[in-house]
């Protein structure tokens, strides 16, 4: 994830873009292996770790 990203607008649903949208697009198109953080840090701790989180426990 890098600035401007997470303030997109998914247009099938007319909201926010998710971090499990944003996740998927990058394994799947650019290959992504890390995200990228920047300095509006309140989503981070807020929603990306949370999805990390589950993520990990369903593996």
């Amino acid at each position: 994830m890098q600035e401007g990203n997470w303030a997109r607008i998914n247009a099938t649903t007319g909201k926010r873009v998710t971090v499990g949208e944003l996740h998927g697009f990058a394994l799947g198109y650019p290959r992504a292996r890390c995200i990228f953080r920047f300095p509006r840090e309140s989503w981070f701790p807020r929603d990306v770790l949370p999805f990390l989180q589950e993520r990990k426990r369903r593996e």
